[in-house]
């Protein structure tokens, strides 16, 4: 059994308030999903800020195939910086 965590900065690339998610992934499978609002980048655009998304689960990976990923989405804006750190655990109580 495998704890996993993640994280992601989600960015807002334009003027207008708008919604952002990011999920965590576990072999093909929704495991966690993080909804925000963004809201409107500041100007100048140089100056970017990330909200950062956690993501948690726990997966039994030990038969092979356990492919995790992360998968963001927004209107018009960017995901940075992902991580993922899979912890093997004895179990989960």
């Amino acid at each position: 059994m495998y704890l996993i965590q993640g994280k992601v900065g989600i960015q807002n690339s334009d003027s207008d308030t708008q919604g952002g998610s990011c999920q965590l992934n576990i072999a093909g499978s929704m495991a966690d999903l993080d909804r925000v609002q963004l809201p409107p980048a500041p100007l100048p655009l140089t100056t970017l800020a990330d909200t950062f998304l956690p993501l948690s689960a726990t997966a039994d990976l030990t038969q092979g195939g356990g492919t995790v990923t992360i998968t963001c989405a927004t209107f018009n804006g960017v995901a940075t910086e992902p991580a993922l750190t899979a912890i093997q655990v004895g179990g989960i109580n």
